[in-house]
């Protein structure tokens, strides 16, 4: 019987999963876009990509040590960032932040991180406005900021103050079971939707990134169960 609610869930998840991905995501800066991969040096030298930090909510942030606004912003972000660094989301697992600044002086660069006590990764090209990834993302102005979800996908930007922690609590996971609770409901009123596609197969990959998540939420869910019994 429990395997057959397990089975039932799965489906459900699935035909949601139809739904969100029939259209492919397109890269680019705007809300709903998949953030452009970001290959820069760490203070330390070692190439550092955005895409490493997939799986987790990651704040990608513009900023320099010579901007004044930024240096402002930065405890804030650094708040922010021991508040919900350990925390689950329903969009990812943890809080990381991934600072790319557009200083041209690698001393004022590193004391700017020393001093404002920025601990999460941080790289930098050097080049001032002529980097490539300021057009790349239409940075018009810093701090400029992207908040993104486990698949690297753009879910809001330019959060700064308050705005930043209050968009996270939206996306703060309770606990699994209250999680699959919620999403159980949405899914079950989207059944109907998913009867309208009838070619499935170009979903092949969404569907097996889906069952990967699902078992894993399963198994934290029946270890909860077995800390109660």
């Amino acid at each position: 019987m429990k395997k057959t609610k397990h089975l039932t869930l799965l489906f459900l998840l699935m035909s949601f999963t139809f739904v969100l991905n029939a259209q492919e995501t397109k890269i680019g800066f705007e809300i709903g876009d998949l953030a452009p991969e970001i290959e820069l040096p760490n203070p330390d030298g070692d190439t550092v990509l955005l895409s490493s930090l997939r799986g987790e909510v990651v704040l990608l942030d513009f900023w320099a040590g010579w901007c004044g606004p930024c240096r402002r912003e930065n405890p804030v972000v650094v708040e922010t960032y021991n508040n919900y660094k350990d925390k689950r989301f329903t969009i990812g697992k943890g809080f990381n932040v991934y600072g790319v600044s557009l200083d041209k002086n690698e001393k004022t660069w590193l004391d700017a991180i020393e001093k404002d006590n920025l601990t999460w990764s941080q790289v930098s090209d050097l080049l001032y406005w002529q980097s490539p990834y300021v057009r790349l993302y239409n940075v018009r102005g810093i701090p400029a900021n992207f908040l993104l979800d486990e698949n690297g996908v753009i879910i809001a930007k330019n959060l700064r103050g308050e705005r930043l922690a209050n968009t996270l609590d939206k996306y703060v996971m309770k606990d699994p079971l209250t999680e699959l609770f919620r999403l159980t409901k949405e899914y079950t009123e989207l059944i109907e939707i998913l009867k309208e596609h009838d070619d499935y197969a170009k979903y092949d990959k969404e569907i097996r990134k889906i069952e990967k998540q699902l078992e894993k939420l399963i198994e934290e869910i029946k270890a909860l169960k077995s800390q109660t019994d």
